[in-house]
């Protein structure tokens, strides 16, 4: 079983197994990019766009204003208008794209996303933040999960492609998936799965 573990500084944690093919894989590097994309897309944009509601815990309004001092990143924001995160759009833009606040690292089995951008690092400083921007929703789990899920079936059948491959003969889509399936269980073929 593989652990899907997500921990957001000072507010939540996201925790969830796939099992079967996923845990085979050793190497994700190449989908952590996309999970990215997807976190931007599903998740920071709506939840930007929404102010909090999507997470589920609307943002309030500031409560007092707030003026920008010499050499400050922050714009003016005015006591009782709605808090939309976006004074300047280097937090939003370091999280559902990209800026030189966004952070990125990726491994072969973890990977590392957020921010640096300032702003962000008073809301992690509390317990529960007034404003969550991070609010991961069991279906967004489910759309990762899917595309593990998915990554993995096409890493088998790319693997089964190169045992059969072999063979000589024409090889179809589910002959494939299943000999890679078995090549990563240790059956014929499992030096190869090193190669893809």
């Amino acid at each position: 079983m593989l652990r899907f573990t997500m921990t957001v500084k000072g507010t939540e944690k996201i925790d969830f197994a796939i099992s079967g093919l996923v845990e085979k894989i050793q190497d994700w590097s190449a989908l952590w990019p996309r999970v990215v994309d997807l976190i931007g897309a599903r998740i920071m944009r709506p939840q930007f766009a929404s102010l909090g509601i999507r997470g589920g815990t609307p943002w309030g309004p500031y409560r007092h204003t707030y003026r920008p001092h010499a050499g400050s990143l922050h714009g003016t924001k005015v006591e009782g208008a709605p808090a939309t995160l976006r004074d300047t759009d280097k937090l939003y833009q370091s999280l559902a794209a990209h800026n030189e606040y966004t952070v990125e690292e990726f491994q072969p089995l973890s990977m590392k996303f957020g921010t640096t951008a300032p702003g962000f690092q008073w809301q992690t400083m509390r317990r529960y933040p007034a404003r969550p921007i991070f609010a991961f929703l069991p279906e967004d789990n489910r759309a990762i999960a899917s595309m593990m899920t998915a990554t993995a079936r096409n890493y088998a059948r790319r693997l089964g492609f190169k045992v059969l491959g072999q063979t000589g003969r024409d090889i179809t889509g589910a002959e494939a998936l299943a000999a890679g399936v078995e090549a990563l269980n240790g059956g014929p073929g499992a030096e190869l799965a090193s190669a893809i």
